[in-house]
């Protein structure tokens, strides 16, 4: 039976793409209201914080091969910085590219199997408009608009063969599955994979992750749960229940792959909802899932 540990990061108010890094046993986790960057040590248990400019930030991703270097998602713009876990402040920013929909902001960033970035849009002003969007990022082609007609790009992951990409959009209540070219980036063949409504899940799917079977755990923002679904046959595998209501996103972590990191929100909530869930804002750390995850791909800057 699975065990759940809450981990002493934050305070956070709106946990998002909490990346593992598998080199140095390390967590780090995006506020995305907040805009704060939290490094979370496996070993030591030490957490570090960092502040960029105050805006939000929407993910953190480590640069391949350059020791200390990161990309994030920063309000509307794609930035590069280095940070050198001595202080709380970051070295070199600067500024990759940016939206030119002022009026939308970055949501969630995750890198492909090549290094290209993946990040998702919502609008700052009305998230049940379709104004979101799905972008691929590389220094070479910049930002290019891959799916529209969006509510909130809210996740992706990748099956095991690397050929399909799945989306979530909890708006939409769905996950949904594209024919995906690892080396050209195109989605092609959009198809519905799992509805929530449909499938009686309680809450609405956000992040998602991909573990060494191919199966995907969702975050299912308020529903208090994580649920396991095989995305070949739309089949629910199992849930996991938590003691916040406001799940984010997922991804697998520790020194084996074998535990699922959880980020939440909290700053949503009305007083009756902050006293019955007052582990908003949390990070969880679940054990004993038997199954492992897949290592997350860093960014490639060329």
């Amino acid at each position: 039976m699975c065990s759940i540990e809450k981990l002493a990061i934050g305070p956070i108010s709106h946990g998002a793409s909490p990346f593992w890094d598998n080199k140095i046993l390390a967590l780090y986790v995006s506020d995305l209201q907040l805009g704060n960057i939290f490094k979370h040590d496996y070993l030591t248990k030490e957490n570090l914080q960092l502040s960029l400019d105050n805006l939000p930030v929407a993910f953190v991703i480590p640069i391949l091969g350059q020791s200390n270097s990161f990309i994030c998602g920063e309000g509307t713009c794609i930035k590069k910085f280095d940070w050198d876990f001595l202080s709380n402040t970051a070295d070199n920013i600067y500024t990759l590219e940016c939206l030119a929909e002022s009026d939308n902001q970055f949501i969630f960033g995750k890198c492909d199997a090549c290094g290209r970035l993946w990040t998702g849009t919502g609008s700052t002003i009305n998230f049940q408009g379709t104004e979101g969007c799905l972008y691929s990022f590389s220094n070479n082609s910049g930002l290019i608009r891959q799916a529209g007609d969006i509510y909130i790009s809210s996740g992706v992951a990748w099956n095991l063969q690397n050929n399909k990409m799945f989306h979530s959009d909890p708006i939409q209540n769905s996950i949904e599955a594209y024919n995906f070219d690892i080396t050209s980036g195109q989605l092609t063949n959009k198809q519905e994979v799992f509805d929530f409504k449909k499938n009686n899940v309680r809450g609405h799917p956000s992040g998602v992750a991909t573990d060494e079977r191919g199966n995907l755990w969702i975050s299912c923002y308020e529903g208090s749960q994580v649920v396991n679904i095989n995305p070949e046959t739309g089949v629910q595998l199992s849930i996991i229940q938590f003691p916040t209501n406001q799940l984010t996103s997922v991804t697998f972590g520790g020194r084996f792959l074998n535990e699922l990191y959880v980020t939440s929100a909290g700053y949503y909530f009305n007083v009756f909802d902050k006293n019955r869930y007052n582990d908003a804002g949390s990070v969880y750390r679940v054990k004993n899932l038997n199954v492992k995850g897949i290592n997350m791909n860093e960014y490639l800057f060329c």
